[in-house]
C-alpha cells in the first residue's frame, strides 16, 4: 500500500469515530451527557431535583433556631465563603439558609449585592445572636445586569453574623428585629 493510501483510510477511519462519538446512545444502554428539550419530563424533573435536595442537605447541616423556627445553614466564614454567599445556587428549600460569620474579621459592616442570583431572598443582619435589621424581600436581578447597577445593601450597623434566607421568610416567621438567634 502506498503511503497516500495509508494517510487516505487512517482520515477516513479517524472521521468514523469522531463522528460515533457525537452520536447520542441509548438511555437504555448508558447516560447521556447531553439531553434534549424535549427529554425533560416530569420524571426526569423529579430525579434531578432529588439528587439536587440531597446535595443541598450536605452543604445545609448546621442548625440554627429563632424562637421556634430552625433552619439548617450553610457556614461562610472565609473570605472566599463569604465573596460567593449563594451566587450560582438554584434555590433554598423552605427552612435553609447561609450563615455569613465575621467574627474572624475585622470587617462589621459589610456591604451585600445580589450578583449571580437566581431568587429573592431576605437578608437578616446579627450582633451577638440578636438580630439587629432586616432586608426583606431582595430581588435576584434581572439576567445580564451589569455589576455597576447592582444595588448593594448594608446593615444599620456593626454586625457579627448574616442569615440569608428564602425572600418572606421573615415574615412568614414572624422575626422581628430584637429576636435572639441560636447559632
Amino acid at each position: 500500500m502506498t503511503k497516500s493510501k495509508n494517510i487516505f483510510i487512517l482520515l477516513t477511519l479517524s472521521s468514523l469515530l469522531l463522528s460515533a462519538g457525537c452520536i447520542r446512545q441509548n438511555p437504555q444502554n448508558s447516560t447521556p451527557q447531553l439531553r434534549e428539550k424535549n427529554d425533560y419530563n416530569s420524571e426526569n424533573l423529579t430525579a434531578e431535583s432529588s439528587e439536587y435536595e440531597k446535595e443541598m442537605d450536605k452543604l445545609y447541616s448546621t442548625p440554627v433556631q429563632i424562637g421556634n423556627n430552625k433552619l439548617l445553614v450553610q457556614i461562610a466564614d472565609t473570605d472566599s465563603l463569604r465573596q460567593k454567599g449563594l451566587s450560582g445556587t438554584k434555590r433554598l428549600t423552605h427552612n435553609q439558609g447561609m450563615l455569613f460569620d465575621f467574627t474572624n474579621t475585622a470587617n462589621r459592616r459589610p456591604s451585600f449585592w445580589m450578583k449571580d442570583m437566581n431568587f429573592s431572598i431576605d437578608i437578616i443582619w446579627i450582633k451577638d445572636n440578636k438580630i439587629i435589621g432586616i432586608e426583606k424581600s431582595v430581588p435576584a436581578p434581572e439576567i445580564n445586569t451589569p455589576d455597576y447597577e447592582l444595588k448593594t445593601y448594608s446593615p444599620p450597623g456593626s454586625i457579627t453574623h448574616v442569615l440569608e434566607v428564602n425572600a418572606g421568610w421573615s415574615d412568614q416567621n414572624g422575626i422581628s428585629v430584637g429576636d435572639k438567634i441560636e447559632l
